[in-house]
This record gives C-alpha cells, structure tokens and sequence, in this order.
C-alpha cells in the first residue's frame, strides 16, 4: 500500500506489516505489482522500481507517475495528460501515449 507519509507498506497474507519502503519524497498515490516487481507513483514526480523480496529501490524514473500499471515487461505511468510507457528491462521510455485533454490516469 501507498501513503500520504511517502511510504510503501508491505503486508502479510494475514494483515501483518512486513516492511516499510523508504525513498520518496511526496505523497505515495500508486502502487503495482507483478511477480518481480512492485512500481510506486508519487507526487514527488518519480516512479520507483523496487525488488519486492528484498525492499531495495532498483531504479527511480524521473517522470509524472502519480498513477502506475504494471505489466510483465513494461510499466504504464501517467500524471500529467501524457501516458508513458517504459521498458522494465532497461527502464528507458518505449512510447508516449497522448490524447486525453487534462490529466490521463
């Protein structure tokens, strides 16, 4: 789960906190996982790539990501009107999805 302190929280199957992801600096408004993965979106204007097993930051993606899906290999962030699409292997943009008038969640 995401929060309005800025951190991720992970949790048991039981409902018990398992740990706490530290690392950004804005509200925490998104979060997406697949089976290697989890995403964060925040208002700091960053997504962050974490390695769910261990709780470390694998990479920070300068981009309006204040909304995250996840897929296998990319990550769809969104914020600003402009939906990017990023590839998990290399963490570079792959496309740019433009069309919504305002902000594309």
């Amino acid at each position: 789960t995401g929060s309005c302190d800025d951190t991720i929280r992970l949790w048991s199957p039981e409902g018990s906190p398992l740990a706490t992801l530290t690392g950004h600096t804005d509200f925490v408004t998104s979060v997406a996982a697949n089976k290697d993965t989890l995403a964060s979106g925040s208002l700091d204007n960053t997504v962050r790539l974490w390695d769910p097993a261990t709780g470390q930051a694998r990479s920070v993606l300068q981009t309006p990501g204040a909304c995250v899906a996840l897929g296998e290999n990319m990550l769809a962030a969104a914020g600003d009107g402009v939906v990017r699409l990023l590839d998990l292997r290399s963490a570079k943009p792959a496309r740019r999805l433009r069309g919504h008038e305002g902000r594309g969640w």
